[in-house]
């Protein structure tokens, strides 16, 4: 797969934005969700964040978001490569395609570094991490996101153009 574009990544940076808002909502954690957003302005300068310092609605997203948001980004756009742009039919396939990328991203020891002692004092060592639950959450959402995208792209082909869409001013209209 080819690397992606500048204009990918500022999408992909302006969904990361959303992603922040939605992980917000369901964490409980007031460290983590300080770890969503972005605090200093040199990320914010950066040519892939062009849309979000053009239209912003809040919920700036951190680099590690941003990261992990492209990375998922790159597995989607593989994985609708690899099945001719369709979803998977398979009952599974969402949480192992989420679980699969969220452990790639784990190995990566760059993300979340600010989380690493808040994790290790939170959990004990059978549990899941704060960062690696966090990681899991990013995924997840953005996810969701873009396979809603792309199952309302696939509906739009199979359903066709709609005739009473096409007709209704023409018929409401006709005699006037």
């Amino acid at each position: 797969m080819p690397d992606s574009s500048l204009l990918t990544d500022n999408i992909v940076a302006y969904i990361s934005g959303f992603v922040v808002r939605m992980a917000k909502k369901k964490l409980k954690c007031i460290e983590c969700i300080l770890a969503l957003e972005s605090i200093s302005d040199s990320f914010m300068d950066d040519s892939c964040m062009q849309l979000i310092n053009r239209k912003t609605k809040g919920g700036l997203p951190s680099k590690n978001v941003f990261t992990i948001c492209l990375h998922a980004e790159k597995q989607i756009r593989c994985m609708l490569h690899l099945s001719n742009n369709k979803l998977p039919r398979d009952d599974n396939f969402f949480e192992l395609f989420i679980l699969g990328t969220s452990m790639a991203l784990i190995s990566k020891e760059n993300i979340f570094l600010s989380l690493n002692d808040h994790s290790l004092a939170e959990s004990s060592i059978m549990d899941e991490t704060h960062r690696v639950l966090l990681m899991k959450l990013i995924v997840r959402c953005y996810c969701r996101i873009r396979w809603f995208s792309v199952a309302k792209r696939q509906t739009e082909a199979t359903r066709g153009e709609l005739v009473r869409k096409t007709y209704s001013k023409l018929i409401l209209f006709h005699n006037q």
